[in-house]
């Protein structure tokens, strides 16, 4: 059974942010009603149990019992990331909702290996949960390359508002019979354009040799715009800017800002190209065998995730421009009319592929 809650973060003029929720469960198949009651019992028992178990505590009775839960989530990015302030905050109310009888061993850096490593250790259910960025799913689930797709999003508002609706749980469809759920979608943020290459129109992208994800979206997209997409890994991004191995990378700002690939860059080119999410992922085996009770906490959890996560990129995307001018990178607002011609004939190109009907949807939303 799958279970989503719709999270919104709206900003005010001034940039400060207010959170509210609107709960919006979803069930992802009819044919399994007959087993969510116990997850619905479950959930009003387990706000009950913790209602109970505080009002008990401070009147000096009894303590409830612990909700045990361990587990092992692994994630790519760094300390300062988006996602670490996910995970702290995914702890913290596991921490609270469980009365401190949830271990969540959570491994950021990557030091569980690659990100195709971690879904594979997901499937396998060597590693319970994981954050996987998009792109590692598509081959899996071929409905996820919309978010591949260059300038399919108009901004962060709509994004959210897709994949948080029906059409964002749809492009998950088929994920539990190849081992794995998707629980949720934090943020993996705005894809720019960085290096020592001057780009102020797609035209200047000609013969640019330009570090990608490694997707094949994103490689016929910028060969489609006249670059030389080199598919290198992460780790190797600072090294090939550096030594001019290649001209210019793509990636989320704040990003490369943890990175410290300002140190090897002159520019910064804000194309705003693409908007990924940020998939949180668990073995279906494992999930599905947890007491109902232990599903809702873990649900809980990634919620309250997901909320510090897109609140944090969101404070990292408004003020990383600010930080790589002081860097002293140029800052270049390149006239996008041309780069949104291009994208227009990728979609069509990989219209088959990721459905027709969901682009169009996605681009009407």
């Amino acid at each position: 059974m799958l279970y989503q809650k719709k999270v919104c973060i709206i900003f005010d003029d001034e940039g400060a942010s207010t959170q509210g929720e609107i709960i919006d469960v979803i069930w992802s198949r009819c044919k399994e009603v007959v087993r969510l009651f116990p997850i619905i019992l479950a959930m009003v028992l387990i706000s009950v149990s913790f209602d109970s178990t505080a009002q008990d505590s401070a009147k000096g009775g009894a303590v409830g019992q612990k909700l045990t839960l361990k587990f092992l989530f692994g994630f790519a990015q760094g300390a300062s990331s988006s996602t670490q302030a996910g995970v702290d905050a995914m702890q913290a109310k596991l921490k609270d909702l469980s009365l401190g009888g949830v271990e969540m061993n959570s491994r950021g850096g990557g030091v569980l290996g690659s990100e195709a490593q971690m879904l594979e250790s997901v499937q396998l259910g060597t590693l319970n949960a994981a954050a996987l960025s998009s792109p590692v799913l598509t081959s899996i689930l071929p409905k996820m390359g919309v978010f591949d797709l260059p300038y399919i999003w108009r901004d962060l508002d709509h994004f959210f508002t897709v994949i948080d609706g029906p059409l964002g749980l749809s492009l998950t469809k088929g994920s539990e019979a190849k081992g794995f759920l998707v629980l949720s979608q934090w943020v993996g943020g705005i894809r720019n354009m960085y290096g020592n290459k001057a780009v102020y129109k797609v035209e200047d992208l000609k013969g640019v040799k330009i570090r990608i994800l490694q997707s094949p979206v994103f490689l016929e997209s910028f060969k489609a715009m006249g670059a030389t997409p080199a598919p290198i890994s992460w780790p190797e991004t600072y090294q090939a800017l550096q030594t001019g191995t290649v001209d210019a990378a793509e990636t989320v700002l704040p990003a490369m800002i943890d990175a410290r690939q300002y140190e090897v860059s002159k520019f910064a080119i804000i194309s705003r190209h693409a908007i990924n999410p940020m998939s949180i992922v668990v073995n279906a085996k494992w999930f599905n065998g947890l007491p109902p009770n232990a599903q809702v906490a873990l649900i809980e959890g990634i919620k309250a995730g997901q909320i510090a996560d897109r609140a944090k990129y969101i404070n990292a995307e408004r003020d990383a421009i600010k930080l790589l001018e002081s860097k002293g990178l140029k800052v270049i607002q390149p006239d996008l009319e041309g780069f949104r011609k291009v994208a227009e004939g990728i979609h069509r190109q990989f219209s088959d592929k990721i459905g027709p009907e969901t682009i169009a949807a996605i681009v009407g939303k």
